[in-house]
């Protein structure tokens, strides 16, 4: 399961940095943004989750002695809890479904 874990990671990692080549050189469309916006919010949720599974509980403390901040694992941390910024996921598919032109 601890394998599984980092590998999810790692494939979202991927799909980020394969969207964010695709958007840098205008091949997004008009969904592009919104997809790769999309994509980082639920890929956030998924690696707090798996962070929790490989490094234990320790990444989720405020412990001075045994917490991860100040670090690549704190950004992991925030990754999982920001949804609302810049639109909620609800609010980013129905954007890419009417680049789409699918409607809502």
């Amino acid at each position: 399961q601890l394998i599984e874990a980092i590998v999810d990671v790692y494939i979202d990692a991927q799909i980020l940095r394969l969207f964010s080549i695709r958007n840098a050189a205008g091949k997004g469309g008009r969904y592009g943004g919104p997809q790769l916006q999309l994509h980082t919010k639920m890929a956030g949720s998924r690696l707090i989750s798996n962070m929790a599974k490989v490094l234990g509980p320790y990444v989720l403390t405020d412990d001075a002695e045994w917490d991860m901040e100040d670090g690549i694992f704190e950004v992991g941390e925030r990754a999982g809890l920001c949804f609302a910024p810049a639109g909620t996921p609800e609010a980013s598919k129905i954007i890419i479904s009417r680049g789409l032109g699918i409607g809502r």
